[in-house]
């Protein structure tokens, strides 16, 4: 006795994207004609003031830097930015 097996029908490859990112990717990060929302891939802005940067921040930042040694970013959010930890930072210094 012989089992028939499904023949799948071949997608080109754009239509094979279009539905592996339908299929995976959180609505908001895929247009409706399957392109990358590109806005989906941008740091979110705050309105929050507790997590803006002020000059108190600059003071805490300057003692780390003394105290770790620059690169050392874990050990100074840890000890003198605690409120940044759990924050997306980019800083030039």
């Amino acid at each position: 006795m012989e089992v028939e097996q499904a023949q799948a029908v071949p997608m080109d490859r754009d239509a094979w994207v279009f539905h592996m990112r339908k299929e995976f990717c959180p609505e908001e990060m895929v247009e409706e004609n399957g392109d990358l929302n590109q806005d989906y891939f941008q740091p979110k802005s705050t309105d929050d003031e507790s997590l803006k940067w002020n000059e108190e921040d600059d003071k805490r930042l300057r003692a780390g830097i003394q105290k770790f040694g620059i690169g050392m970013w874990d050990g100074i959010k840890t000890e003198f930015l605690p409120i940044w930890v759990h924050v997306s930072t980019y800083i030039v210094l």
